[in-house]
């Protein structure tokens, strides 16, 4: 039996139900993906908020007060990541907006530990470091005064 001619179907009816049909199927996939994409999304979008120390802290816990602690956090950091290659965890910190949690998690902790390793020496931390907070509040009172005892105009 013909069922079409040129191109025109003699059963419109029956092909624009299954095309609906298709598309609502096609919907309901698609309308699944973007929720789990979108709860994710929520659940890194806190953090876009927040502190960047308190962020990475969710994630690697970093105890301040003990001798070499900076060299520590790097080295744990370090070993956290090392699954990914540097180029891929550079890129991932540079990334915005992550697009999974995995990917903000990484970026935070690549970020961090770029961070200390611009603002310390062998583990201890620069001037700028103090200037920062990465020194105990002693040395940050220390560097204090040593500013303030400059004559004013220095």
């Amino acid at each position: 039996m013909i069922t079409s001619i040129n191109g025109l179907s003699n059963t419109p009816i029956q092909e624009t139900t299954i095309q609906k049909e298709n598309t609502t199927e096609n919907i309901n996939k698609e309308g699944k993906k973007d929720k789990s994409v979108s709860e994710e999304k929520f659940d890194y979008s806190k953090y876009m908020f927040r502190p960047w120390t308190d962020n990475v802290k969710e994630f690697i816990d970093i105890d301040q007060s003990k001798e070499g602690w900076i060299t520590d956090t790097i080295n744990r950091i370090d070993n956290m990541l090392s699954d990914y290659p540097m180029k891929e965890r550079r890129a991932l910190a540079s990334k915005y907006p992550p697009e999974t949690m995995e990917e903000f998690r990484i970026g935070e902790l690549q970020s961090y530990m770029d961070w200390l390793l611009t603002n310390s020496v062998d583990g201890k931390p620069t001037i700028n470091g103090f200037m920062i907070g990465l020194g105990t509040a002693e040395q940050e009172a220390e560097l204090e005064d040593f500013v303030k005892s400059f004559p004013e105009g220095t």
